[in-house]
Parts: C-alpha cells; sequence; structure tokens
C-alpha cells in the first residue's frame, strides 16, 4: 500500500529545517559517546581489550537488532520511531553521567548501556528512510540523500576531533550530559515537524511473533524481487568487502608497517572524508544530467582507480590521494543508491529492506578487516594488501556492466 497523493502531507521548508537540524545534532551526539563511554572504561580498567569491546559493542546491534528494527519502522509512525530513539539516548545517556558519579561504576552496567544506546541507531536509520519517502517527493530526495551524505563526511572530519576534545576539555560526566542534551534537542525538533502518518490495514499487519517474522521475510524477499536491486545488493556488498580490506586496516598499515606519526592517519581519514563531501555534493547535479545506473558504475570505477593506485605506489601520498578517491566514488553510490532504492521499494517495506541490507553490510565490516589482517600477515608487504582489495574492486565493476544494475532506471517501482 502508498499513501495517495492527495492526502500525502510533504515536508515543509521549515520541517525540512528541523529534520536536517535534528540529524546533524543527533549524529553528533553519537560522536560524543562513542569517545565518551570507551575512555572511562580504558580509565576504570586499563585494559585495551576491554576498550576495544566498547567499540565492538557499536556494530553488534546492526547485524541482530538490524533487520527486525525494520519489521518496527515499517509497523509504526516513523516520526514516533525517530523522537523514540532519540529520547532513550538521552536517557541512557544520563545513566551513564550518573554512573560515572559512583566513582567506581560497574563496567558491566556500562556496557550495558552502551549496547543499548547502540541498538538505538539500526531503528532510527530505517525510520529516518521511510520518513524521507513518505514526507519528501521523488525529485527532491537526491538532494535530501546528498546533503545527508555531505554531513556524513562533515562529521567523518570533524567528529573525531569533536568527540575527543569535548571528552577531553569537558570530561566524562560532563561530556555525557552534553550528549543527553544533544539528543534531547534532536527528539524536539521532530517532535515539532508536521506528520501525517501512512496506516498499513489491520490484514497487513499480522500479530505475534509469528507475524513480526513474516514481516521480515517480506522484507527480505523484496531484495530478489528486482534484479536490479538484487544485484546491486550482492555487488555493492563486495564492494564494501574491498574497502574494508584496506580501511579496516589503515591505523597498523601506516602506523606500524609505514612508521608514521599519529598526525598523519587523521590527515588520510581527513580526506577521505573531504572527498565523501565532494562525491556527496556533485551526485544530485550528475543525477540530473545522466542515468543511475552509469553513474552508480562510474562511482564503483573510481572505486577501482583508487585502490590500483594504492596498490601500484603503496605510499603515504598514493594512500591519501586514494582514500580522497575512494570517498568520493564511496559517496557517489550512496546517493546513487539510495535514491533508486527510495523510488522502487514500495513505503509499506522500505524499512525492512534498508535494515535488512544494512544488516548484511556490516557483517562485511569485520570480515574485510580480517581478511586484510590475514594479507598482512601471510604477507609483508602492503602491496599485497592493495592488489588483493584492488583485484576484487574491479571484478565488481566488470561485473556491474553486465548486470541489470547498470539498467536500474528501466526499473519500474515494485507494488
Amino acid at each position: 500500500m502508498t499513501v495517495d497523493d492527495t492526502t500525502r502531507l510533504s515536508l515543509t521548508t521549515a520541517g525540512s529545517i528541523k529534520l536536517r537540524a535534528a540529524f546533524t545534532i543527533s549524529s553528533t551526539g553519537d560522536w560524543i559517546y562513542k569517545f565518551a563511554v570507551p575512555t572511562l572504561i580504558l580509565h576504570l580498567t586499563g585494559s585495551a581489550v576491554a576498550t576495544a569491546f566498547a567499540y565492538v559493542l557499536e556494530f553488534i546491534p546492526y547485524v541482530i537488532v538490524g533487520p527486525f528494527a525494520g519489521v518496527i519502522a515499517d509497523r509504526i509512525s516513523r516520526r514516533q520511531i525517530m523522537v523514540a530513539c532519540d529520547a532513550g539516548s538521552c536517557l541512557l545517556a544520563l545513566v551513564i553521567a550518573a554512573l560515572v558519579q559512583l566513582g567506581n561504576p560497574p563496567i558491566a552496567a556500562l556496557y550495558i548501556c552502551a549496547l543499548a544506546l547502540a541498538c538505538t541507531r539500526p531503528l532510527y536509520f530505517p525510520a529516518f528512510q521511510g520518513f524521507l519517502v513518505e514526507m519528501i517527493s521523488e525529485e527532491n530526495r537526491p538532494r535530501f540523500n546528498s546533503w545527508a551524505e555531505v554531513t556524513e563526511g562533515l562529521l567523518t572530519l570533524a567528529g573525531p576531533v569533536l568527540g575527543i576534545s569535548i571528552v577531553a576539555v569537558a570530561g566524562v560526566p560532563t561530556a555525557t550530559v552534553l550528549d543527553a542534551a544533544s539528543f534531547a534537542a534532536s527528539a524536539s525538533l521532530v517532535a515539532t515537524i508536521a506528520y501525517r502518518r501512512m496506516v498499513r490495514p489491520e490484514s497487513d499487519l499480522p500479530g505475534g511473533f509469528a507475524g513480526v517474522l513474516r514481516d521480515l521475510a517480506a522484507g527480505a524477499r523484496v531484495v530478489a524481487i528486482s534484479r536490479a536491486i538484487l544485484a546491486g545488493t550482492i555487488l555493492l556488498t563486495l564492494a564494501n568487502l574491498a574497502a574494508y580490506i584496506i580501511e579496516g586496516n589503515l591505523v597498523y598499515l601506516v602506523l606500524h608497517v609505514q612508521h608514521h606519526q599519529k598526525v598523519t592517519l587523521g590527515l588520510v581519514f581527513g580526506v577521505q572524508g573531504l572527498g565523501a563531501i565532494l562525491g556527496a555534493f556533485a551526485a544530485p547535479r550528475l543525477l540530473a544530467r545522466y542515468r543511475t545506473g552509469h553513474l552508480l558504475t562510474a562511482g564503483l570505477g573510481i572505486a577501482a582507480a583508487a585502490m590500483t593506485l594504492q596498490a601500484i605506489a603503496p605510499q603515504l601520498p598514493e594512500i591519501v590521494a586514494g582514500q580522497g578517491l575512494q570517498g568520493a566514488g564511496s559517496a557517489l553510490i550512496v546517493v546513487c543508491w539510495f535514491s533508486s532504492v527510495q523510488r522502487l521499494i514500495p513505503e509499506t517495506l522500505i524499512g525492512r529492506f534498508v535494515s535488512v541490507v544494512r544488516a548484511i553490510g556490516y557483517v562485511t565490516l569485520p570480515v574485510g578487516a580480517l581478511l586484510g589482517a590475514w594479507l598482512l600477515a601471510v604477507s609483508a608487504a602492503s602491496r599485497t594488501l592493495f592488489a588483493c582489495a584492488a583485484a576484487l574492486q574491479i571484478l565488481v565493476l566488470l561485473a556491474t556492466t553486465r548486470t541489470p544494475l547498470r539498467r536500474i532506471d528501466q526499473e519500474q517501482p515494485l507494488s
């Protein structure tokens, strides 16, 4: 079921400003807690393993909770979900601040709070995507997707510095209170956006756990309904794997293998974020002139060129340039892919589809990092790591030219 155009309530200019501000503020809050909790655990335990585990907790919900979060995002008011996620994050941040005041808070309680905080993001994102489909017309979505990706790129540049600075200057207790305030502000902004919820018929809402599983299965089946979407899901997952073979081991490569200073690592990730901003900024303008399938192929081509450059000369200048190109290609792919998905997937299924695909994508992160680490272990030459990633990316590019993904513009919206 879709919303009739006569009853659709479009996002107003004021609503767009509120949504953009809320997304930015909430995403900034994420960066604060990403550093606050691990910093506190490191201070309490002095253990690198215990600290690293706090980071690992961030990825677990995307794989385990994510698919079910998509079911919720398709059953309940999407604005209500976003507000609830930010409100819940605010409450959890305040709980962490209260635990810090104990002087020697139980580590298990901190882990539980960190895990609960991480569980809100897999639910927020499909609700956010569904909200965009409901509230923004098809022709305006590429620009909004571009803006969201530019914001992510800016936060990739400034987020670590901002998060670390707030924790270092204000301390963990004050930083977590500021974190809570950011989530509260985001929730307040979203709550005031004019919104008419799309209601599914009761017959479309099977009850009980079995109904949830049927909803989840329906979301998974959507991946295979369209040949272009199925091809895109497979090929872009492999492209993510290739990217994380490198990105998951950049810290080791730059600091340990090539013996550069830590500030150099900031340069590498900063240029990657700058590339992502430029790619995202260009995407809607390119979409207005060229076919989406051709742009997706171009984005994969840029990524292949970036990895090939690093394989030919795996030195710092080439790595910096390659990561900048990688960021630009990835951002172009993301904006084009989500603009196509938002056009093709029914509004009643968009949350589940996004969650299933993101869960698949997040599985590739540790797999890619571990595969890259194994390659570095069996071969001391960093060129081997870049060459393997480049070879996989080139295979993805060649496959794209012969799959329906290149013709995704010709696909009709699913009913």
